[in-house]
């Protein structure tokens, strides 16, 4: 009977366990490299927290069955009392895939205390062994049982995926967006301005996967929508091309090249060819609208057809569509766009940062596509809210405005950020982790992003120490006054210190918030 007991006590701690352990996966978006990134990182540290429940099963191996009935009681309060859970930036969802991971992990979890079992009491060791052994083994056994259910999930994943195309109408016209940035932003100003004349569907906040697409339309998609813009994120060669096969775009909008997840893709080279699986989708009568501004757009479109774009610094040739007189200060920016037959109209917008006038004169371009005119736009523009988490302003009173770009993080995107924050007044306060996925490019670029720092920040209120130790040694570098610096574990107390430090009126840029698996 205390084998029972113990079994029981044993399958229930480690399935408690491993909700932390499936949060983790969850937040990979259910794959396995970004996964194995967190396991490299801090997985560590959970397995160290196994490890007490590990020898709680050690105690079992004793002659005597109460032994047995004290290890079983030892892992019920280690499961309900003592594992240590946090708080969670994003906390954990048992979607309907989740919870399929967990019932094949409790079945997995169950055929190890099975197997324990049939060792019989000559095996005592070996028993106890197991259950330890398969306790450490949930960081892998989460991954494992997703991996058994692949042949169901992409069952499933078809089964919505038909649902989805069903609903995509041949008289609605899909416009493609996705760059390694910018792609967001672009998409919202292209769906803002378009509404001017269209009922347009925007795939909503970062819905930028194959799954997330579907889901958007299957949720959202309604008869009378006339327009569907469709951002289309990639962390892989085909990802692009995959969302590409369902939906069929006819436009396709391409923001940028540039290191962003390049951990995963591995070259720059992977990074241009993926994204121009948008535009190597276009039917003939589509249209792709390219951002000449950005040197491997440049290379890799050669001479092919399409609409150019970009912010001009007086060099207009070889563009169709281009910004050009650029202001920019705290209330916004202004700017001409002009066109390659002539037309010109002067533009205004509360939007922050210089590239944003890339982003909307890319959203201009599509307008015009589609029929409307720049002086159509001009008010559309004038009313653009930024996407949520990008650059937005959010006035907290007191003298204190927060700029919230805690969405993501890259190379030029930190760069613009900071460029905006350089045109207020007061104290200005930087809260970051730095940036990720930028593989072995990461340490010397938040190195460089420290040295930015240093010219445009008063205070920097650095988030994680791993994170954080080359964006310090940037600031470092840069002869930054290490009083003015400061190192915490989560983002709370980051941004307090940012609150507390200097006096009178104060702007503090939030870039970057990592969720909690880097």
């Amino acid at each position: 009977m205390e084998y029972i007991v113990l079994y029981a006590a044993f399958w229930l701690s480690a399935l408690a366990a491993s909700v932390r352990v499936l949060h983790m996966f969850q937040l990979s978006s259910y794959q396995f490299p970004g996964y194995w990134r967190w396991l490299k990182n801090d997985g560590g540290n959970t397995a160290l927290r196994f490890s007490p429940a590990a020898l709680i099963a050690l105690m079992g191996m004793g002659e005597s069955g109460v032994w047995r009935y004290a290890a079983a009681g030892l892992f019920a309060v280690w499961a309900v009392v003592l594992f240590p859970r946090g708080k969670a930036k994003k906390p954990f969802r048992l979607t309907a895939r989740a919870l399929r991971i967990f019932i094949a992990l409790a079945l997995l979890l169950a055929g190890i205390a099975a197997l324990a079992h049939l060792a019989g009491e000559a095996g005592n060791r070996f028993r106890m062994v197991t259950l330890a052994s398969g306790y450490i083994g949930v960081l892998l056994l989460v991954p494992f049982a997703s991996f058994l259910l692949t042949p169901v999930q992409k069952a499933v994943n078809n089964r919505y995926i038909r649902d989805a195309q069903r609903r995509l109408r041949p008289d609605l016209t899909v416009i493609g967006v996705t760059g390694s940035y910018g792609k967001t932003s672009t998409k919202t100003y292209i769906a803002q301005i378009l509404s001017v004349k269209y009922n347009v569907l925007a795939t909503p906040e970062s819905y930028n996967t194959p799954m997330g697409v579907v889901r958007a339309i299957r949720e959202k998609l309604e008869p009378s929508h006339t327009v569907f813009v469709c951002e289309m994120g990639a962390r892989h060669t085909g990802d692009v091309k995959e969302i590409c096969g369902i939906v069929h775009p006819r436009h396709g909008v391409l923001t940028a090249v540039g290191p962003q997840h390049l951990e995963t893709f591995r070259t720059l080279e992977n990074i241009v060819r993926t994204k121009f699986e948008l535009v190597d989708a276009l039917p003939p009568d589509g249209t792709a609208f390219l951002n000449a501004g950005n040197a491997d757009i440049r290379r890799y479109a050669g001479d092919r057809a399409a609409v150019r774009y970009a912010v001009s610094d007086g060099y207009n040739e070889g563009l169709d569509i281009w910004a050009e007189n650029l202001a920019a200060d705290a209330s916004g920016l202004s700017f001409d766009i002009v066109t390659r037959s002539g037309e010109r109209e002067r533009f205004a917008t509360s939007l922050l940062g210089r590239h944003n006038a890339e982003n909307v004169t890319a959203a201009v371009a599509v307008a015009l596509k589609m029929g409307l005119t720049l002086r159509d736009v001009v008010p559309a523009v004038r009313a653009l809210k930024p996407a949520r988490h990008r650059l937005e302003l959010l006035p907290k009173g007191g003298g204190l405005t927060v700029i919230d770009d805690a969405y993501n993080a890259n190379p030029a995107g930190t760069a613009a950020a900071l460029d905006a924050l350089a045109v207020f007044s007061g104290v200005k306060v930087i809260v970051t982790p730095g940036m990720v996925e930028l593989g072995e490019a990461e340490e010397a670029e938040n190195r460089a992003f420290g040295v930015r720092i240093a010219k445009v920040c008063d205070y920097a209120a650095l988030v994680g120490e791993k994170q954080a130790a080359p964006i310090a040694a940037g600031l470092k570098e840069a002869g930054y006054d290490g009083e003015r610096v400061r190192i915490f574990d989560s983002f709370d107390g980051a941004y307090q210190w940012a609150v507390s430090v200097g006096a009178g009126e104060k702007v503090i840029l939030i870039e970057n918030d990592l969720p909690d698996n880097y």
